[in-house]
């Protein structure tokens, strides 16, 4: 399963090497790094949303649902 994650290098709240652990033992994982914006990614959001955004059209589905998301869906 394709997995993004994203953190800030100057986060206060989860130190960056977890980020850096994540990616590196989640298959298939990209990593991507700002230099700032803290926690919440202050100031790059439009950023986040690009690289957010490419991720998931690199990575759509185009082939049918599994049965289990069929059957899991809403009625």
């Amino acid at each position: 399963m394709p997995t993004l994650v994203v953190h800030a290098k100057d986060d206060t709240l989860v130190d960056p090497s977890h980020s850096l652990y994540a990616a590196e033992n989640i298959p298939n994982a990209q990593h991507v790094e700002f230099d700032s914006g803290g926690h919440v990614l202050l100031g790059h959001h439009q950023d986040a949303k690009s690289v957010v955004m490419d991720f998931l059209t690199q990575h759509s589905v185009t082939k049918p649902l599994s049965l289990h998301h069929q059957i899991c869906q809403p009625w």
